[in-house]
C-alpha cells in the first residue's frame, strides 16, 4: 500500500503531500504529490496500479522508463552527462566546452525535456547560430556536442534512440576561416634564426624559442604537449632517442612515445643539462602564437597569406607536409602524426602545393613512342600501319 504524508518542516510552507510506495522490484520510492490530499491519493493509487501492471508484464518497463526520463527537465540530463564525462577522465576544459555547446543549442531550440528533442528543432537552432556568423567548423563542433549528449542518453537508457543521429554536417570547404599553411624549409630557417637572435618574450629566451619551434616542426608535438613536457620526458641515450607525452596531456588521452631526429639530440642535451628531471623542459610562452607572430615578423614572414595562417599549430602541419613530401608511407605518416584516421593526415594536415604537383609530374618516366623506320610518331601505311602502331604502343621506349 502507498502511504501519503506531509513533511512538517519550515521548508514545506505550501503543505505539499508526499507519496511513499514500493515499486515492482520491491524498492522503496518517494515521490512528491501536491498540496491537495485527495489529488495526491489519486496519484498514489495510479502509482500502485502501474506497479501491478508492470509486475504482470502489461506495461513494458523499458518503455515506461523512456517515458519517465523523457519528462525530466533537460538540465538534469545535461548535468548527469557532465558528471559522466568527468568521471571518465575527460579534461575539465573539454567538458566545459562540450557542455556549453550542447546547452546553448538546446536552449535556442526551446527544448525543456528529452521528449522535445527533434531533428527540426535542433537543426533550426544550429541554423540560428549560423546566422550570427559562426563558421562551418564551429557549427559542426557544436552539432557534434549535441549528438554526443543524445548518444549518451541512448546508451544510459534514457531514450530509445538518438533522434538527431542523421543530421548532416556543414560543408567546411566553402567556409574556411582559419586554414593553416605549411612553411617552406627556407621560411623555417629564417624563423629559427630570428628567434635565436630575438629578445626574451613572455619569459622565454630567443634560443629556447628557436628550440621549441624546431621540436614542433621535427616531431609534430602540439603547443600544450610541449608545455607539459618535463626533462625526464626525454630519453636521448636510447636508439632511437624519444620524447614521451603522458596520457593526461595527450589529445587522445593515451601515452605517446615519439621518436626524435638526430639533429635535435645535441641541442636538447645542452638545453636539458641543468636542473632535475621533474622540472618542466621549457619555459613555454603563455601565448605561444603571440611570441611566434613577433618572430615571424622579424624573419620577414607573413602571418596570414592566401594559403592560410602560420600560427603555432601550423608547425604541426609543416611536420606532416614534410613527411609526405619526403615520400614517407602514408600509414607511417599517420602513426607519426598520431592520428586515428589517415584521411585526417592526408586531407587536412598535408599541404600539396602547385610546385609539389609539378615535381611529381616531372618525376614520372617519359613515354616516347618511336617508329623503327619513320621516326617518332610516323605511320608507314594506311591499312597495315594500324597494326604497327599497336605493336609500337605495346612496347614503348622508356627514356
Amino acid at each position: 500500500m502507498a502511504t501519503v504524508y506531509k513533511r512538517y518542516r519550515k521548508q514545506n510552507k505550501s503543505g505539499t503531500w508526499y507519496i511513499q510506495y514500493f515499486d515492482e522490484h520491491g524498492r522503496r520510492r518517494t515521490v512528491r504529490g501536491c498540496s491537495d490530499k485527495e489529488a495526491t491519493l489519486q496519484i498514489a493509487r495510479k502509482l500502485e496500479v502501474n506497479v501491478a501492471l508492470r509486475k504482470a508484464g502489461v506495461i513494458d518497463a523499458r518503455s515506461d522508463r523512456y517515458a519517465q526520463e523523457g519528462r525530466k527537465p533537460i538540465l538534469e540530463h545535461l548535468e548527469d552527462w557532465k558528471q559522466d564525462l568527468l568521471s571518465r577522465g575527460v579534461t575539465e576544459k573539454h567538458v566545459r566546452l562540450a557542455f556549453g555547446r550542447a546547452a546553448r543549442v538546446l536552449d535556442l531550440a526551446g527544448i525543456q525535456c528529452l521528449l522535445d528533442v527533434t531533428p527540426s528543432a535542433v537543426q533550426n537552432a544550429v541554423g540560428r547560430l549560423r546566422d550570427t556568423g559562426r563558421a562551418a567548423k564551429t557549427l559542426n563542433d557544436t552539432l557534434a556536442s549535441v549528438k554526443q549528449f543524445c548518444n549518451w542518453a541512448r546508451r544510459d537508457g534514457r531514450v530509445a534512440e538518438n533522434p538527431i543521429d542523421h543530421l548532416r554536417r556543414f560543408n567546411t570547404a566553402v567556409d574556411r576561416r582559419h586554414d593553416r599553411r605549411a612553411l617552406s624549409d627556407e621560411e623555417l630557417q629564417r624563423l629559427f634564426a630570428a628567434a635565436e637572435n630575438g629578445p626574451i618574450l613572455q619569459g622565454c629566451p630567443g634560443p629556447e624559442r628557436a628550440l621549441i619551434y624546431r621540436l614542433a616542426v621535427l616531431t609534430g608535438l602540439r603547443a600544450n604537449e610541449i608545455r607539459t613536457l618535463r626533462k625526464k620526458s626525454f630519453d636521448l641515450d636510447c636508439r632511437p632517442p624519444t620524447v614521451t607525452v603522458e596520457a593526461a596531456f595527450s589529445k587522445h588521452r593515451r601515452q605517446d612515445v615519439q621518436p626524435l631526429p638526430d639533429e635535435l639530440v645535441v641541442p636538447l642535451r645542452e638545453h636539458l643539462a641543468t636542473g632535475n628531471d621533474e622540472e618542466l623542459a621549457f619555459n613555454m610562452p603563455r601565448k605561444p602564437v603571440e611570441a611566434l607572430k613577433r618572430d615571424l615578423e622579424k624573419a620577414g614572414i607573413e602571418y596570414e597569406t592566401q594559403r592560410g595562417f602560420a600560427d603555432f599549430h601550423a608547425l604541426r602541419h609543416t611536420f606532416i607536409t614534410r613527411l609526405i613530401r619526403a615520400g614517407v608511407n602514408p600509414k607511417t605518416a599517420q602513426i607519426l602524426a598520431r592520428h586515428r584516421d589517415a584521411s585526417l593526415t592526408l586531407n587536412v594536415y598535408s599541404h600539396v602545393e602547385l610546385i609539389d604537383q609539378v615535381a611529381a609530374l616531372k618525376a614520372l618516366p617519359k613515354l616516347d613512342v618511336h617508329d623503327a623506320e619513320g621516326g617518332a610518331g610516323s605511320v608507314r601505311g594506311a591499312s597495315a600501319g594500324g597494326l604497327e602502331r599497336n605493336a609500337n604502343l605495346a612496347e614503348p621506349v622508356l627514356a
